[in-house]
């Protein structure tokens, strides 16, 4: 029932990712279809964030399944938001932890070690 409600967080964050990359191949056709500058620029926009929020859900996934962050990103111009991921690693509660078999809470501190690299 434990490592239940553990997968049923994993699987939650996977449709999350699933919905926002769909959403975002919606917004490139509308784009390559708009002639209009205004209109460009509006769906650019949304294009942006819709791309940033799923670089954020993505990393959080590899985060909870035990991933280095440097096989997920090699390089990178702008480091993630710790805080973003936590808040959405914080929106899949209950999260189980197998190993421990205790409910865990990622701390901010943990993620910020994680994205730098270090062993928490």
């Amino acid at each position: 029932m434990t490592n239940l409600l553990f997968n049923f967080s994993k699987r939650m964050l996977n449709a999350q990712i699933n919905g926002l990359s769909l959403e975002s191949r919606k917004l490139k056709k509308k784009l390559r279809k708009t002639k209009k500058v205004a209109h460009q620029a509006s769906l650019q926009t949304d294009k942006c964030a819709i791309k940033s929020h799923l670089r954020h859900q993505l990393l959080a996934y590899g985060f909870l399944r035990g991933k280095n962050y440097s096989s997920l990103e090699q390089k990178c111009r702008q480091k993630p938001s710790a805080t973003l991921m936590l808040k959405i690693i914080e929106n899949l509660y209950p999260l189980f932890n197998p190993v421990t078999c205790r409910y865990t809470k990622v701390s901010h501190l943990e993620l910020t070690n994680w994205l730098n690299g270090e062993k928490s």
